[in-house]
């Protein structure tokens, strides 16, 4: 079907556009950091083939399942006056014990809070289980080990336009196809296994042939979670006909992920870590699977809501199943569309509109690892760090026209603006509102010392609100979501920022994001946002109409905020920063991309200036890989090649913004299914294999 675009002279026709771009793997995947992606943004499931009995797998999360325990939920931190009263003293090792004292509660990354995954679901059949190896003879030729079925053929497609993942597995006689989607708008995983007729095609001949086995052969379906260390055992239960796994957590969320095989009797017992079903058809050319799952968020009967789940959609039908996931993801593509010269960034571009509507749509932001991840836990706890990271995931949401996949953020950051204030003034001192740079679901901060020191992120955040606010132009939301939003920061920067002999606002103290001093003054990052943030505030209460009095407090103090600093050729990242800093994040770009004060637009001079610091910036990094195999510079993605290439872009320099989106982005981070290695594991000694959001 051929779809219209307002304004454009052209119609397209998504589903056959989009199907230059799904992924295939023409091998099995053989574990699980190496899957492909599926999702409605609530409910995600990763598939892959581990081997040998292992099946076709899918791995099960879902965004609200966190264990959401904290070292840090009474916590009393230093206060803002105890801590400037130990930097007028000078007392460098005082504020040294007080860092170590804070880190230390937060102990290992195998401690809460962390996001946890769900369970695997496994299906089981002699026709996708035994021994899938791609072996070959001397001459090329494929072989399998004498007795077990000979593998012709492999393919897994991941298909955009349709969000649905076809595995189809072809040996002599006979071909499987195996297809799975989690449901667009229900919190359902759909897997349906078929054998397909082959010209020639025997059943009971192709069995003999196939196989040393002198019976008919089982299907079975393998639903598995293991006991975490740090949990507590999960409770197992089946109904006859249903089997679930029931995870209740020490604290915070209560989980339930249930299974049912649709259409068929079954056999169910119990295995090392969790259920195997059996189908009583022998030899079933056709099974069908169902998996839903459930948290305490949102029933007080997770078991009940489950199996719920599983009856609706057996109701309803496959079919008809297949029919609404369909035309949901027809609508989604339908509000944006992009074509241009280089088909492998197209590519890449809808591969990552596809993860944001996978992943950004449930009832909280996805971790910082993407929540396609299995272990028991991530990288720094799978938290929200309010440097870069959170505010990045927001990016694609607005030039794609997908404003709703931003929702999940601007939700929960505005969802305890009460109790942010009241933290506000008992840390700091001040009214407003301050938010925690590192944090999880329920707001909590963690974030010790050091970073809690990145004064400048409260006004990022307040950025964002205000572009939510730009591209959609709904005075409602601002009123009632985005203003309070807007004033609760702006007045936070009233009260700390200090204001000098000549009138100059000054924000110290402070530190520029992961890297050079401490207890500095003035990073170019903060200036660029803080000022961002009250102009926000200020044309926010304009278009109210309300707080005038607050309006021109603001713009005074916007007016007289200190300059960027610099020296004669370059931007500095912070006052009296040397122009060669090491930087662990290209912050001091922050004027550039995203804020847009500096640009295409600037007086020759701040062009210039801003144009000679980006191009100095890759050379600075401190998160560089010594051993990287390609002739060409590899950094850490945290350094970030994302924000290089986009201020590129806003420097007008496209082929640079490209080659580095290529060079220090795709060929050193980028994998095969589309997500991209962690960045600062890029040295393979110390690499963890699961994906980074990107």
């Amino acid at each position: 079907m051929a779809i219209e675009f307002p304004g454009a002279d052209f119609a397209v026709d998504y589903g056959a556009y989009l199907s230059a771009y799904e992924l295939i793997a023409q091998m099995p995947l053989r574990n699980w950091a190496a899957g492909l992606p599926l999702g409605n943004g609530d409910l995600c499931a990763v598939a892959w083939q581990p081997g040998g009995e292992g099946g076709l797998s899918w791995g099960i999360t879902k965004t609200d399942v966190w264990d959401l325990r904290s070292p840090y939920r009474d916590y009393e931190w230093a206060t803002h006056a105890e801590v400037l009263r130990l930097i007028e003293q000078e007392n460098w090792e005082g504020l040294r014990d007080l860092r170590a004292r804070e880190q230390a509660v937060a102990g290992d990354r195998t401690q809460p809070p962390n996001f946890k995954a769900c369970g695997v679901l496994s299906l089981r059949a002699p026709e996708i289980t035994d021994h899938l190896h791609l072996d070959t003879d001397e001459r090329g030729r494929l072989r399998s080990p004498a007795g077990r079925m000979v593998l012709r053929g492999y393919e897994s497609r991941l298909s955009l336009h349709r969000a649905q993942l076809t595995t189809e597995i072809e040996k002599r006689y006979m071909r499987t196809r195996t297809t799975s989607f989690v449901h667009a708008t229900r919190n359902v995983l759909l897997v349906r296994f078929r054998e397909l007729p082959v010209s020639g095609y025997d059943s009971q001949r192709a069995r003999r042939t196939e196989y040393i086995y002198d019976e008919p052969q089982v299907r079975s379906v393998a639903l598995h979670r293991h006991a975490d260390p740090t949990l507590g055992d999960p409770i197992f239960g089946h109904d006859g006909q249903r089997f679930w796994v029931d995870y209740p957590f020490p604290e915070g969320v209560r989980y339930v992920l249930a299974v049912q095989i649709v259409g068929a009797t079954c056999h169910i017992e119990r295995d090392d870590e969790g259920w195997l079903a059996t189908l009583d058809e022998l030899d079933a050319p056709d099974v069908t699977v169902v998996a839903s799952v459930v948290t305490s968020h949102e029933s007080d009967d997770p078991v009940r809501a489950a199996q719920e789940l599983i009856a609706e959609a057996e109701a309803t039908g496959h079919d008809e199943l297949v029919g609404t996931h369909q035309r949901w993801w027809d609508g989604f593509w339908q509000r944006s569309f992009i074509s241009f010269s280089d088909e492998f960034l197209c590519h890449l571009w809808h591969h990552a509109l596809y993860h944001h509507a996978s992943c950004n749509r449930g009832r909280y932001p996805p971790p910082i690892q993407t929540p396609w991840y299995l272990n028991d836990w991530q990288q720094l706890h799978g938290n929200y760090h309010g440097d870069i990271n959170i505010q990045q995931y927001t990016w694609p949401v607005f030039a794609s026209n997908h404003l709703e996949l931003g929702e999940p953020y601007w939700k929960l950051y505005s969802s305890c603006l009460d109790d942010l204030r009241a933290r506000t003034r008992q840390t700091y001192g001040v009214d407003g509102i301050r938010f925690p740079v590192l944090t999880t679901p329920n707001m909590i901060d963690h974030a010790h010392l050091w970073p809690r020191y990145w004064m400048g992120m409260s006004a990022w955040h307040a950025f964002i609100f205000w572009e939510f606010y730009r591209y959609s132009q709904d005075r409602s939301w601002l009123r009632e979501v985005g203003y309070p939003v807007l004033k609760g920061v702006a007045e936070f920067y009233q009260g700390y920022l200090q204001r000098d002999d000549v009138g100059t606002y000054h924000i110290y103290p402070t530190h520029s994001p992961e890297q050079g001093d401490l207890w500095i003054r003035d990073p170019t990052i903060d200036l660029a946002f803080i000022k961002a943030a009250l102009v926000a505030a200020i044309e926010a209460s304009e278009v109210l109409d309300v707080d005038r009095y607050s309006r021109s407090t603001w713009r005074e103090i916007a007016d007289h905020l200190a300059a960027y600093p610099q020296d004669d050729e370059v931007l500095l990242d912070y006052e009296g920063a040397p122009p060669d800093l090491p930087l662990g994040h290209v912050s001091l770009l922050s004027p550039i991309y995203p804020v847009g004060d500096l640009g295409l637009d600037s007086p020759s001079d701040a062009y210039a200036r801003a144009k000679r610091t980006f191009k100095g910036a890759v050379a600075r990094s401190n998160r560089g890989v010594p051993f990287f195999p390609f002739d060409m510079p590899a950094i850490g993605d945290d350094t970030n090649w994302m924000w290089l290439a986009a201020v590129a872009a806003r420097l007008g320099l496209g082929e640079t913004a490209r080659a580095y989106v290529y060079d220090l982005g795709i060929f050193p981070h980028l994998k095969h299914n589309g997500t991209c290695f962690n960045g600062y594991t890029l040295d393979p000694r110390q690499r963890d294999d699961g994906p980074s959001y990107g």
